[in-house]
């Protein structure tokens, strides 16, 4: 169980070992390769953001037109965590209805 814990997921050969090491495991496995590259696409498509951010931002000469930008983006990315949080929400309430029935 050691080796499951240790796992990084850079080794393909390993992973099938794994799984034929660890039948019961093999799902477990199955799901954090899902969620570790969830979480390594969630990072750059975070430093793309960033740094196009960055890109636009110096191609703007004026104080204010940085501040305008800097609005408008601000103004987006609440939108988009109000989206995410409403989807969520939806996504507990599917939860707590299957857990009921």
């Amino acid at each position: 169980m050691f080796e499951l814990q240790e796992y990084n997921f850079t080794d393909f050969n390993q992973l099938i070992q794994l799984c034929k090491q660890y039948p019961e495991k093999a799902e477990l496995l199955r799901q954090q390769l899902i969620e570790r590259q969830s979480n390594d696409a969630n990072r750059r498509s975070l430093l793309q953001y960033q740094f196009v951010t960055e890109q636009r931002l110096k191609l703007l000469t004026s104080a204010e037109a940085k501040q305008l930008f800097i609005q408008q983006q601000l103004a987006q990315n609440i939108k988009r965590l109000q989206i995410c949080l409403t989807e969520l929400e939806q996504r507990c309430k599917n939860v707590t209805n299957l857990v009921q029935k």
